[in-house]
């Protein structure tokens, strides 16, 4: 029996990007999908063979239309060679095949828009060069075995000169009889299927035009049977019928909506953000001193965010060279899948930032899982996950020895009998959380923000109470948001209601443009900053151990102390004494921590100071109360 062997199956193997999917970026900018190649090429690069690129309709450069641009119509031919049509996504292929993709098993491109574009940057894209010019091409062709380019009445010589080895093509006919009659003419319809015998079928999508559906139907019934006859039934011809708009049948999704825990209005300051975003700036001024004497990087804390996938062009990396990479755990969508890089509603993405303001320095590895949204009492949303999806990819974070797990998503345990498949899902869920206990990896989960719901009752908690970090949400002044549920089993409170994103900067195309701040609200909100505080210890402390290695003499101590430090903090029993020495007497709330007090003060020490010794000195000091007792 042959094994087969899914996209997840192989990217469970390697961090590469098996393929490419921008679908996300409808109607963007050309270069936010240039962007993010770049960006998924620092994420792991891409396997020189692609399952498939699926390209969305992306919005026209001003120099790209006439309608759409200041210039005459006479100005904007003399820029583009007399041609009215696009060529953006030129630049697209340009970039692939720079980031070294050299085949593309499935190739969707919806270039239906009223300006498709041309011929020449069509072949351009793929071969490097046009037909005109077969002797200028710029680069290595891209090889491309199944042709799915949804511009209507596309010459198939175009196609034959751009992907000659595809064995599978789709055409869009758009009702004119000429264009069909062409497809099928005995000249081209037998050099493609002679001189390229990889040809075995044709897809015709078909929309009737200005004609009726009964004489369309005649026209492509004709066209079937002259391809049939003229390739000696070597070529199956398939036909889709789309009555009022030639469609590519992709499950193509629209620019991911607002997270539905974001809110434009404004709130009160959040000292506690502040705090850490100080602390954040003097850790930055360590790392700049740092990069003039040692080269060697400090070792990243590994951070898994199992959410509902992370919008890389939105990651907020705060100038730092980011170390990320993902895999999805969500079904695909009929061929497509639903990438690690794209969030479902935008969730993960925010928790990924929430992350980032506190720890830029993280590896993170991005684990999208399948979940949906529902309602809790008061009307608010919380999105629900999916525990063989989540099983999966614990399991995963073991095997890439990660550090830290973030799940700000929950599911309600269900008793539905030991037969059900929702039984074996939760006893999958309930050895992988085992596991990563006993691997120590520190484990995050929120509350649920419905004071109705217990802790016991709520996955992945239930699993392993003693091991894994419950956080709920506060308010900006720091007291316990009242729709927290069950306290006595919420480890800690963090920042959770109106906390401001992390910057209210945003890329617009080439530039930066100011936009409104978004506040977010939730326990999910809480529980990123708590996992990002967890980073943020490890990192001093492996930033004080390495400091010591390199500067170690006889006369000094070396770094063996914060070492044993560094293992013994991946315990939960470590963390967690570590967290309750940021309290201070007077704090009542023994389960708000006060940053403003340890890490506030260690800021104000370290930006104080010029000298790389004088900074790590009170770093050290922060480490070392820290790590009290422990």
């Amino acid at each position: 029996m042959t094994a087969i062997i899914t996209i997840a199956d192989a990217h469970s193997l390697t961090d590469k990007n098996l393929y490419f999917d921008a679908s996300h970026l409808r109607g963007a900018p050309v270069q936010q999908v240039i962007d993010l190649i770049e960006k998924l090429s620092n994420a792991g690069g891409f396997e020189d063979t692609l399952a498939y690129v699926n390209l969305p309709a992306l919005s026209i450069p001003p120099d790209e239309s006439g309608r759409r641009s200041s210039h005459s119509k006479e100005e904007t031919r003399q820029q583009r060679g007399d041609a009215l049509g696009r060529n953006a996504l030129v630049k697209v292929f340009d970039k692939l095949a720079a980031v070294n993709v050299r085949r593309i098993l499935r190739l969707h491109v919806d270039d239906a828009d009223e300006v498709p574009h041309t011929d020449a940057a069509i072949e351009r894209a793929i071969r490097g060069c046009d037909s005109c010019s077969p002797g200028e091409a710029k680069r290595q062709a891209i090889v491309v075995e199944l042709w799915d380019w949804k511009k209507p009445d596309l010459s198939l010589d175009v196609i034959s000169f751009a992907a000659p080895d595809a064995a599978h093509i789709s055409l869009y006919w758009s009702g004119n009889h000429t264009v069909l009659k062409a497809w099928a003419s005995q000249g081209i319809i037998s050099r493609h299927s002679e001189s390229r015998s990889n040809l075995q079928k044709i897809t015709l999508h078909a929309s009737p035009g200005f004609e009726s559906r009964k004489r369309a139907v005649r026209m492509v019934k004709g066209f079937e049977d002259e391809v049939r006859t003229r390739t000696e039934a070597k070529v199956e011809v398939v036909s889709n019928w789309n009555p009022e708009e030639t469609t590519s049948g992709l499950d193509a999704n629209g620019s991911p909506g607002a997270s539905y825990i974001g809110t434009s209005e404004g709130p009160p300051a959040q000292t506690w953000i502040d705090n850490m975003e100080n602390f954040r700036a003097a850790l930055m001024s360590i790392h700049r001193l740092r990069k003039s004497t040692c080269s060697d990087p400090v070792p990243r804390v590994r951070v898994a965010l199992i959410d509902d996938g992370v919008d890389l062009l939105s990651l907020e990396t705060h100038a730092v060279a980011e170390a990320i990479t993902g895999m999805s755990y969500v079904p695909p969508e009929g061929r497509m899948e639903r990438p690690w890089h794209q969030s479902t509603e935008g969730h993960g993405t925010v928790m990924a930032n929430m992350m980032m303001r506190l720890n830029p320095w993280i590896s993170l590895d991005v684990m999208r899982i399948h979940g949906e949204t529902s309602s809790v009492s008061g009307g608010n949303k919380v999105r629900v996950i999916f525990a063989d999806s989540a099983a999966e990819a614990i399991e995963d974070a073991i095997t890439r020895e990660i550090n830290i797990i973030s799940i700000s998503q929950q599911q309600q345990q269900q008793h539905q009998g030991k037969a059900s498949s929702y039984e074996v899902a939760v006893r999958a869920l309930h050895r992988a959380i085992a596991r990563a206990r006993d691997s120590n990896i520190l484990m995050f989960c929120s509350a649920a923000d419905d004071i109705q719901l217990l802790g016991r009752d709520s996955l992945p908690f239930c699993v392993a109470p003693n091991h894994i970090f419950r956080i709920g949400a506060s308010l900006p002044l720091g007291q316990r948001d009242p729709a927290s549920e069950d306290a006595r089993s919420i480890s800690y409170f963090f920042p959770g209601n109106k906390v401001a994103e992390a910057t209210s900067w945003r890329r617009r195309g080439r530039g930066r443009t100011l936009k409104p701040v978004e506040y977010y609200n939730g326990s999910s909100v809480s529980t990123a900053l708590a996992a990002g505080l967890a980073s943020v210890i490890l990192h001093c402390v492996r930033v004080v151990t390495e400091y010591r290695e390199r500067r170690k003499t006889c006369h000094e101590e070396d770094g063996s102390m914060f070492a044993e430090w560094d293992a013994k903090l991946r315990s939960h029993e470590s963390m967690r004494a570590a967290f309750d020495n940021i309290n201070i007497p007077e704090n009542e709330d023994k389960k708000f921590l006060p940053v403003w007090g340890l890490f506030g003060e260690t800021s104000k020490q370290i930006m104080a100071a010029e000298d790389e010794d004088v900074k790590m000195s009170q770093l050290e000091k922060l480490v070392v109360e820290l790590c009290r007792k422990i």
